[in-house]
């Protein structure tokens, strides 16, 4: 697993666990929390000496990132959206980030 920076618009990034498939190609392997044109299992392109994403290679079949926000135990409230068939990351206490397999 390597780190990776998104470009986000605002000029600032984002940056996301990969696994490595070669040299300079890899696949998102966590939930993108700000941007909007890379999500999750995404296959990217990225610079191998500044590891900045450069572009979508193929698509993962995953929904954009959805931010949700929840009052209550994570636990529970992720269970429920994982019964729905989503998958779930906690960002911060009380946010999560969802997508789903389209």
């Amino acid at each position: 697993m390597i780190c990776v920076d998104l470009p986000l618009e605002d000029g600032s990034c984002e940056k996301v666990w990969v696994k490595r498939l070669s040299k300079n190609t890899g696949e998102i392997n966590n939930i993108p929390f700000l941007s909007q044109n890379y999500k999750y299992k995404d296959i990217i392109e990225f610079d191998p000496l500044t590891l900045d994403a450069t572009r979508v290679v193929k698509d993962g079949g995953y929904t954009p990132t959805k931010i949700v926000e929840y009052k209550g135990n994570f636990m529970k409230v992720r269970a429920e959206w994982e019964a729905k068939g989503y998958e779930i990351e906690g960002v911060v206490p009380g946010i999560l980030a969802v997508t789903k397999r389209l």
